[in-house]
């Protein structure tokens, strides 16, 4: 799972997309996410309602009924 936000000042999404373009060339599963608006402190609940979607479908087998906006 990588989750990053789109205006991060301190790690910048372009290295997000570097790693998300090495998963994929090395055929690796993993879910890709960029969080509109947000920075490096600030994901906040959204980054709570991705990661509760992510570990429950992952973890338990079940899609969450929490909605992703």
């Amino acid at each position: 799972m990588i989750v990053h936000g789109e205006k991060d000042l301190n790690a910048p999404p372009n290295q997000a997309y570097l790693l998300r373009d090495k998963l994929k060339e090395e055929g690796k599963v993993f879910e890709f996410r960029i969080v509109a608006d947000k920075d490096h402190s600030n994901i906040g609940g959204d980054f709570l309602t991705i990661a509760n979607d992510f570990l429950s479908r992952k973890l338990k087998g079940i899609p969450s009924n929490v909605k992703i906006r």
